[in-house]
């Protein structure tokens, strides 16, 4: 029954179209970035935002796996099923559009930081609210250096948190927590 399941996938674009669009991102861009991560020529895009930990939740799943593998053992069904989805492509296609909604956020983070948050759409700032994003968290996103996927400059939470690092380094802790907690958010 697993083996068709990407088929009921292709829906999916309805929905991710219908976020962006809700959240003020723009239906073509997102259907561009979909575009450019479905393609599976496009390993070396997909290798730049797995190391800056766009979408890496696939690999997060495949480690918490294989360590219940090794601590209780997982019985033949559930590891066919998981074989299952991974060979249908169902898990290539969700990774790939949850990359694709997340450099979405990143290109038009940057957007907002280049063209002033007062300019991006309504639905934008209220998602930026949403997730606890408020002026002081603007003011730290607004001092982070955009990282460059699929030709378009973004902003990832690694370089927020690389930030953080570098103010951890010079010793001022309260200013790095402060970072990282904008990086999760």
């Amino acid at each position: 029954k697993l083996g068709s399941l990407l088929l009921s996938q292709i829906s999916d674009l309805a929905i991710y179209a219908t976020i962006a669009r809700a959240d003020g991102l723009g239906i073509g861009k997102a259907l561009e970035f979909a575009a450019k991560n479905l393609n599976p020529l496009n390993a070396k895009d997909k290798r730049i935002a797995m190391q800056l930990g766009i979408a890496s939740q696939n690999i997060i799943n495949d480690v918490g796996l294989r360590y219940g593998e090794a601590v209780k053992g997982v019985d033949f069904a559930s590891r066919m099923a998981n074989a299952t989805i991974k060979l249908s492509g169902a898990e290539w296609w969700t990774e790939s559009l949850k990359r694709s909604y997340q450099q979405l956020i990143g290109f038009e983070l940057n957007n907002a930081v280049k063209d002033g948050l007062d300019k991006m759409p309504k639905q934008f700032q209220a998602m930026l609210k949403r997730y606890g994003i408020g002026d002081a968290e603007w003011e730290i996103i607004k001092k982070v250096k955009p990282v460059k996927i699929s030709g378009e400059e973004m902003i990832a939470p690694v370089q927020i948190k690389r930030m953080a690092d570098e103010f951890e380094m010079s010793g001022d802790k309260a200013t790095a927590q402060a970072i990282r907690e904008v990086a999760i958010k």
